[in-house]
């Protein structure tokens, strides 16, 4: 074979080389565009059921708590347990985090660093068991205050269309990024609520098994494929507890099976055999967008804000973080940018990244600051 020769087999050769790539590109762009839908998970916490007008703060159940007569007000242990909380109440106002009596305002770390204050697991169970019943019984209460709302369409609106409670160029970059997904079959959307209450299933009239949200701005299904209560309901596997067993006070009681079962939140669930965790888990590893509402991210559940901050390292997620605080008047509007500063490093601190990897995802995390996501208006007669 002559030169010549030998050259043009060669530019053939590299000519087919490349139509071959171009066509696998094209072939695994279309697979991805046409297999793979859009996953949009939502985890919601306790603002959500605020936000509907229920007094399901701790504080408001202590002031229950203390005038139960549902309560064993004979017991010494239960009475030293209310005698604290009624501290607690007293100095509210006086209060600051750095005050012993604040920890009462997280109850469930409060109560593992109360387990200090017994010599015998069945003590502290007592006094666990009676506040339990008595949270499951006021939660069940103000759950049957729930009022009807006129606009009960916004809910929808809202869970199809999270990125409309953004900044313009937020809301823009969402939109991009949802582009990618504009000729899938469908866009999934998945609930982890960390409530007791079924507010959520109420509103959206929701019946363990799909619901239509209505359709995206491509004119595709928005579907709801399920609504997951990771803590369980005041009806069925309520968890009140802890983390782990290092956020037991008592480090005598944190070998304890049968206190671990009870207090330690991801034990009792695989003790419970039930697998919402690992579904919990599944849903949030495939997602691709990430919704957090009214969750104070507390260390009470820091398995979950460290899967978060993992799954924010891949290069298909991307996180919405609307939380509400103090108002910041319009003539100081600069401040906003402060506080989302803020609030991606209070996020990204409940994970288990390294300096370098915060750094690297933090543009992916968008805050969405005291906005009106979720707020529904009254229906009056």
């Amino acid at each position: 074979m002559n030169l010549f020769a030998l050259c043009m087999k060669t530019v053939h050769n590299i000519i087919h080389l490349l139509f071959l790539l171009a066509y696998i590109e094209n072939v695994d762009y279309f697979c991805r565009k046409l297999l793979y839908n859009m996953n949009i998970v939502y985890l919601i916490g306790n603002g959500f059921d605020i936000n509907l007008g229920l007094n399901t703060r701790y504080c408001d159940f202590y002031k229950y708590y203390l005038e139960s007569q549902q309560s064993d007000n004979s017991n010494p242990h239960v009475k030293e347990l209310k005698k604290s909380l009624k501290t607690f109440l007293d100095q509210i106002p006086l209060l600051n985090t750095k005050d012993e009596c604040a920890k009462w305002s997280d109850l469930e770390f409060a109560l593992g660093e109360y387990t200090k204050e017994f010599k015998s697991v069945s003590e502290f169970q007592t006094i666990y068991y009676d506040l339990y019943d008595n949270l499951a019984d006021y939660i069940e209460q103000e759950s049957d205050k729930l009022v009807t709302f006129e606009n009960v369409s916004q809910l929808y609106n809202d869970l199809i269309s999270p990125e409309n409670h953004l900044p313009s160029l937020d809301k823009n970059i969402i939109r991009d990024y949802g582009s990618k997904w504009n000729n899938t079959s469908q866009w999934n959307v998945n609930i982890i609520t960390f409530n007791y209450t079924l507010t959520i299933e109420q509103l959206l009239g929701y019946q363990n098994k799909q619901l239509s949200l209505g359709k995206n701005r491509y004119g595709h299904p928005i579907i709801l494929n399920s609504i997951n209560h990771i803590h369980g309901t005041v009806n069925e596997h309520m968890l009140l507890g802890v983390n782990d067993i290092l956020q037991i006070g008592n480090e005598s009681f944190r070998d304890n099976q049968a206190l671990q079962n009870i207090l330690v939140k991801p034990q009792t669930n695989k003790m419970l055999k039930e697998l919402i965790d690992v579904r919990c888990k599944k849903i949030i590893q495939e997602a691709n967008l990430i919704c957090l509402f009214g969750l104070s991210l507390g260390d009470t559940d820091s398995l979950w804000w460290k899967l978060i901050g993992e799954q924010l390292k891949k290069n298909n997620t991307m996180i919405l973080y609307f939380a509400k605080g103090e108002e910041i008047p319009k003539r100081r509007f600069h401040l906003i940018g402060n506080k989302e500063i803020e609030l991606k490093e209070y996020l990204l601190s409940k994970s288990e990244l390294s300096i370098e990897e915060k750094k690297n995802i933090q543009d992916k995390i968008f805050i969405g600051y005291n906005t009106k996501i979720f707020s529904l208006s009254q229906k009056w007669d």
